[in-house]
């Protein structure tokens, strides 16, 4: 998962935000920061059973300004096989069940990421 964790850092952006941002720990904690300030609340906790990957998933497919992840489901499927995620001859219902997946997917390598600092 080392080329999508190298995309994922490649999409965190704080220039809407007015901050410089340099390494990984940085990016990933500028994220999380955004992500806790923007979404979790009492209400979002209750509703995803405190899931993590579920709750930041749900606000990256609000496609916060914080991180550029592709969103359209062409792109996806693209980015998908350029990092090696899905076969470049991946079946139609395949591809449904990796696009219905694809937030949860950077959630749970944003949270891997900030378990594993370095």
């Amino acid at each position: 998962m080392k080329k999508l964790q190298n995309y994922i850092l490649s999409t965190i952006d704080g220039d809407n935000y007015n901050k410089e941002l340099e390494g990984k720990t940085q990016k990933i904690r500028f994220v999380l920061d955004c992500f806790k300030s923007e979404f979790l609340h009492s209400n979002n906790s209750n509703q995803y059973k405190l899931n993590p990957s579920k709750v930041l998933g749900e606000w990256l497919r609000g496609l916060p300004s914080s991180i550029n992840i592709v969103f359209y489901n062409y792109d996806i499927l693209n980015l998908a096989v350029l990092l090696d995620l899905i076969p470049a001859n991946t079946n139609e219902e395949e591809e449904f069940k990796f696009l219905n997946g694809w937030f949860e997917l950077i959630a749970s390598e944003i949270l891997n990421m900030e378990s594993k600092p370095k």
